[in-house]
């Protein structure tokens, strides 16, 4: 990595009024190098061409520069997509394989090598009149397999996913925005239409549909296999237990 200590504290400040400084409980202006990683950078993203082309400007190993200028030519487009895009490899492992070059590369430059870690959005799946002390959300766990060894992982949601509240408290910042998914209001038959996780707004819209006993819904629900991937079945059995619901279902990978 760059020619600095773990440990060493730094200081963060913005030079540019349109990107802030991050917020004191998610990173202090003042803070060591292994908190900016660990809190702050996604370092398990996808590169960009600008990383490819700030890490060729410091580059002195000539095979490593060779490659990088390569990178950032027209030409050298699909190469790049097959490289990094294609198999998913991340920031951590193009570092490895560039080695040489990242030693070379100053500490101020890190927060333009490697973008900040985004927010992630998931659709609300309870109902605030049916549990209004509660907030659901539906997630699917990313984890695949890609041409390279080691498999590929969503960053939040194995997170969330390996939470151990055994632990401890843990505490999750999190903020609700306005949608623009709009249902209708009064007693209208729907016809919904949710594969896999998104079905998660329907699932909240059917609970409040059955505290106030509305009948004549209709979801459509998709997904690969019905032992491993039934999102919310029990949910949508009571509710069609209660004739608020018709269920429609295809599991794509158990057809025969």
């Amino acid at each position: 990595m760059v020619q600095v200590g773990s440990n060493q504290h730094i200081q963060i400040s913005s030079n540019d009024p349109d990107h802030p400084l991050p917020h004191p409980w998610l990173l202090q202006s003042r803070c060591t190098v292994w908190q900016l990683v660990q809190n702050y950078l996604d370092i398990n993203s996808i590169p960009r061409r600008s990383f490819f082309e700030i890490l060729a400007l410091f580059s002195d190993d000539e095979m490593e520069k060779e490659k990088l200028e390569e990178f950032c030519t027209a030409d050298g487009q699909e190469e790049l997509f097959s490289y990094c895009n294609r198999p998913r490899r991340t920031i951590l492992e193009v570092l490895e394989d560039f080695h040489k070059t990242i030693s070379k590369v100053p500490l101020t430059y890190l927060m333009d090598l490697i973008p900040a870690i985004k927010p992630r959005s998931f659709s609300i799946a309870s109902s605030n009149k049916a549990l209004p002390t509660e907030l659901h959300i539906l997630m699917a766990v990313v984890r695949y397999r890609s041409k390279l060894v080691k498999p590929r992982e969503g960053l939040c949601s194995n997170w969330l996913a390996n939470l151990n509240l055994k632990n401890g408290e843990v505490r999750i910042p999190i903020w609700v925005t306005k949608s623009n998914f709009k249902f209708p209001t009064q007693h209208t038959p729907v016809i919904m239409v949710g594969p896999g996780t998104g079905c998660a707004p329907f699932r909240c819209f059917l609970q409040e549909r059955a505290k106030e006993s509305i009948k004549d819904n209709v979801l459509f629900f998709g997904c690969r296999y019905e032992a491993k991937d039934f999102l919310c079945k029990e949910d949508w059995k009571q509710f069609e237990e209660k004739n608020i619901l018709r269920l429609f279902t295809a599991f794509s990978r158990d057809q025969v």
